[in-house]
């Protein structure tokens, strides 16, 4: 409940997201980090020896300790270095751009481009990748999907400034994408088509104080007695909470809806509530126009 740190019995597994009361739904999306490191636990150990193997480490460790021990040389040649330097120096080199257009022309030739309108939409997005350092963003994914096989970049909206009401996009990279999590049921390789996704973040029970003072959490040193205290894959004794840290799981999912859509006579396919706005401002567009003919 919310006045405790337990929280309530496990959701029925047919109940949406929507229909679940505060504590069911931190259960559900617990479950969902726990299932996706159990999936996931193998390719994150292989990207770790990756990443190791990369940067040096090349030898097992039970011979390379035999050998140490005997006094024997452990003689290494990275050949595996250079060529992610390079890839990576080309990557750099050519950091990908992106490019506004209309594809009306082609699936509806009855619905004119404004061209006005894509250039002030491709000006408002470059703005908008420049504020956010894009070209880094992107070569520092590349080079952890050269690293580990895959990269990660978090999209939010976030205010201007501190006392600024507008709202930005920003984008970052994600320096450890080992501590992001997916749908396991997602097939895309850009994971585009999960149901939900997020990325941990970890403070110092200081940091955590200052940034949730009114977090119930902030004033005990133990998680959730329902939360796991280990998760298999990881080396961590506890995973959500020690006397030095806390975990914290930013958590995004989908959330369903029913709509009923219509198609004009020129194509276009919208929201049946607007499609009927457009046929009443049609309708008084061809009134005006016959009074004037009249």
């Amino acid at each position: 409940s919310k006045d405790s740190y337990s929280l309530g019995n496990d959701p029925d597994a047919f109940t949406s997201d929507e229909d679940l009361e505060d504590d069911q739904l931190i259960s559900r999306c617990v479950d969902r980090v726990n299932q996706w490191f159990s999936y996931f636990n193998e390719n994150n150990r292989m990207a770790e020896e990756d990443i190791s193997f990369a940067l040096g480490n090349q030898w097992d460790d039970d011979l390379y300790a035999s050998r140490t021990q005997d006094n024997k040389g452990c003689l290494q040649i990275n050949h595996i270095y250079p060529i992610i330097a390079s890839l990576s120096g080309k990557y750099r080199k050519q950091t990908p751009e992106f490019k506004v257009f209309s594809l009306a022309d082609q699936s509806n030739p009855n619905v004119k481009v404004d061209q006005d309108a894509l250039d002030l939409r491709e000006g408002l997005m470059r703005q908008i990748f420049f504020d956010n350092e894009s070209a880094i963003v992107f070569q520092s994914a590349g080079e952890s999907a050269l690293f580990r096989g895959y990269g990660a970049i978090v999209c939010s909206i976030e205010y201007e400034n501190e006392t600024s009401f507008h709202q930005v996009p920003k984008f970052v990279a994600i320096d450890d994408p080992l501590s992001c999590y997916w749908d396991p049921t997602a097939k895309k390789s850009t994971k585009s088509d999960a149901n939900y996704c997020g990325h941990m973040l970890t403070y110092t029970i200081r940091e955590y104080v200052d940034k949730f003072p009114d977090s119930k959490y902030s004033e005990d040193k133990m998680a959730p007695s329902s939360f796991p205290s280990r998760i298999e894959g990881r080396q961590d004794q506890t995973f959500w909470r020690t006397d030095e840290y806390i975990r914290v799981a930013n958590h995004y999912q989908k959330e369903s809806e029913h709509v009923t859509i219509a198609k004009l006579s020129d194509g276009r396919s919208m929201e049946l509530s607007e499609a009927k706005k457009e046929i009443e401002n049609h309708k008084l567009l061809m009134s005006q126009v016959k009074k004037k003919e009249d």
